[in-house]
C-alpha cells in the first residue's frame, strides 16, 4: 500500500503477459485511485475487458469512474449500462 509507484511499474510490465486480463484490471483499479491517471486507468480497464477478464463489470466500473474524472457524462452512463449487463 505504501509502494504504489513500484506496484504500478510491476503491473505495467506483467499485464501484457497475462492471458485473462486480471493484471490489467488490478492495474486499472490502482491507476483510478491515483490523481490525474484516469485516462491510463480507462485504457487498462479496456485492455482487461478485451482480454476476457472474469468480471467484466468491474472493468466497466473503472471505466465509468475514469469517464467521470474526464468529465464525459455520456461515457459514464454508457459504462454503467455495460457494467449492469
Amino acid at each position: 500500500a505504501d509502494q504504489i509507484p513500484q506496484a504500478i511499474a510491476a503491473w505495467e510490465k506483467a499485464a501484457p503477459l497475462d492471458k485473462d486480463g486480471e493484471t490489467y484490471l488490478n492495474l486499472s483499479k490502482v491507476l483510478s485511485q491515483e490523481e490525474g491517471r484516469a485516462k491510463e486507468a480507462k485504457d487498462s480497464a479496456q485492455q482487461a475487458w478485451a482480454k476476457g477478464v472474469k468480471k467484466p463489470g468491474e472493468a466497466w466500473m473503472v471505466i465509468a469512474r475514469a469517464e467521470y474524472d474526464l468529465d464525459n457524462r455520456a461515457g459514464v452512463a454508457a459504462a454503467y449500462r455495460e457494467a449492469a449487463k
